[in-house]
């Protein structure tokens, strides 16, 4: 699409990111005191795709997108407790505060497990290839440590402080893979300047870990979430991206929802609801976004209001239900 043709669009990503803000705003709110009201929560759909968008967005034009996945880690610890207590209380009541830390987890750690996947695979795949094979094989060496701490988890009658270790040493994974490759950045070159089929191969399996991990410490939207945002930051277009968009929300709201109609979990209406919704992201990325910044806010002023209107949220209801 021409330049000139996308500027006069009329959506700047800092309007974006109002959108997605407000919309989650709505969602939350609608989770908290209005569960009944589904047309909040509807609504809602809109602010997760544009986020995905948006962080496909900072991961190609930060300056370092190293400190970009440790900062989103950061927030994912700070919003997680306000997050609990906001919109999951119920699995705070089985232990002490902080269990449901690995158990369903806020949108910050799929922003981070996406981010830090993104970046080991960008620094990998233009790394030597002795950098590689030996970034695989530590890989390689973290899963069989986990697998032989499961298994002496379960031998040993479900030991808790095994069943620890082995979380802590997945989720330190990322942070220090991270650390690892801004070190890596900062070295003379070695690898390939345009990396062939090989490289992209050994650099994606340590990346792509993020996917499981996703997955298996319950954060919101799941191992699709960290794909959708994979696959946006790959795409090379407005249009591609806006495909990857639409597809996804197709699948997590459409063909994915399909069994929970049938089943009836889900209301027909209230799934073709949040498909429209979700579909309205993708329309706004490739119709209404020029491309530009806008205005000049930081962006970490956005991520504060997540843990901050949780923090709020949390506090109402607990006054409300007192």
């Amino acid at each position: 699409m021409p330049e000139t043709a996308a500027l006069q669009k009329p959506m700047t990503g800092f309007h974006l990111k109002l959108i997605a803000l407000t919309t989650m705003f709505i969602d939350h709110i609608g989770a908290v005191f209005f569960p009944q009201v589904t047309l909040l929560r509807v609504i809602g759909r809109i602010s997760f795709p544009l986020y995905a968008f948006l962080i496909a967005e900072g991961c190609r034009y930060t300056r370092d997108r190293g400190r970009y996945a440790l900062g989103l880690g950061a927030f994912a610890l700070i919003s997680e407790i306000p997050y609990d207590l906001a919109l999951h209380p119920e699995f705070l009541e089985y232990g002490l505060w902080g269990q449901n830390f690995l158990f369903q987890t806020n949108i910050f750690y799929t922003m981070f497990f996406a981010v830090a996947g993104v970046h080991i695979f960008e620094v990998l795949r233009h790394s030597a290839r002795r950098i590689q094979l030996a970034s695989l094989g530590g890989f390689l060496g973290v899963q069989a440590l986990g697998v032989l701490l499961t298994l002496g988890s379960i031998l040993l009658s479900g030991s808790t402080w095994l069943l620890y270790a082995t979380h802590l040493l997945t989720l330190t994974y990322f942070p220090v893979m991270v650390w690892i490759c801004r070190l890596l950045e900062k070295q003379p070159g070695g690898g390939e300047e345009k990396p062939g089929m090989l490289s992209n191969v050994l650099a994606a399996v340590p990346g792509l870990f993020a996917l499981y991990c996703a997955n298996v410490y319950g954060a919101s939207y799941g191992a699709w979430g960290v794909l959708l945002m994979f696959l946006l930051y790959l795409a090379k277009s407005r249009r591609v991206q806006a495909g990857v968009l639409t597809a996804g929300v197709l699948y997590y709201y459409g063909l994915r929802a399909v069994e929970q109609v049938l089943q009836g979990y889900l209301s027909l209406p209230y799934m073709l609801g949040r498909a429209a919704l979700a579909l309205a992201a993708a329309a706004l990325v490739y119709f209404a976004y020029n491309g530009q910044r806008g205005k000049p806010v930081n962006k970490w002023i956005f991520y504060a209001a997540y843990p901050v209107h949780l923090g709020i949220l949390a506090a109402l209801g607990a006054i409300l239900n007192s």
